[in-house]
């Protein structure tokens, strides 16, 4: 697997070891081991010491660079980020029994410079349009529910599924509960 000569000891021989041992797959276990590694190098540091400054460096570095000749696909720089993303948020969770002082997520907070190719921005309701199909469902409370969760909080239609399975017979008053808690702020 690769490796980064920025590592630290423990990071090389305890911390990532141990967090690729979740996976169970060597394609996952090898790309998640080579994206630690390239910001690694990147960055010229231990994984533990990039700040959120570095991060963002680096992948504006992704985003706006030719790799091989070419530009990096958007869904690329995706998978890059959510891999040490996670990783971060593995390093916060465990960082007691890591023995390691890592309160912070390096990555919370990219903003990523390239739109994504496939949004076509003309095909994006509007404000207005949203409200008018809401307005239409006002009368079917389970429809209103299902879309607003679906409009305002993200939902797809799999963590829907989810709502009405673990829900039973009640699915309909969970969504109406959820949306109207949603009015009043909360979310998810």
């Amino acid at each position: 697997m690769k490796r980064s000569i920025y590592y630290s000891e423990h990071l090389e021989n305890s911390i990532l070891p141990d967090y690729l041992k979740a996976f169970h797959s060597d394609k996952v276990k090898k790309n998640c081991a080579s994206f630690i590694a390239a910001i690694c190098d990147y960055c010229r540091r231990d994984f533990l010491n990039i700040d959120a400054l570095h991060a963002q460096s680096y992948f504006n570095y992704l985003s706006f660079s030719n790799h091989d000749g070419k530009k990096l696909a958007l869904s690329t720089i995706q998978l890059k980020y959510s891999t040490l993303h996670a990783f971060s948020n593995y390093l916060i969770r465990n960082s007691g029994s890591l023995k390691i002082e890592y309160s912070a997520n390096p990555f919370n907070k990219i903003n990523f410079q390239k739109p994504d190719p496939y949004l076509n921005a003309s095909k994006v309701p509007t404000p207005e349009q949203i409200n008018s199909i809401l307005q239409r469902c006002e009368s079917e409370p389970v429809l209103y529910s299902a879309i607003s969760l679906i409009i305002k909080c993200g939902f797809t239609v799999g963590e829907l599924l989810k709502l009405r399975q673990s829900g039973g017979n009640n699915a309909a008053s969970v969504a109406v509960c959820t949306c109207s808690e949603m009015e009043s702020g909360w979310n998810r």
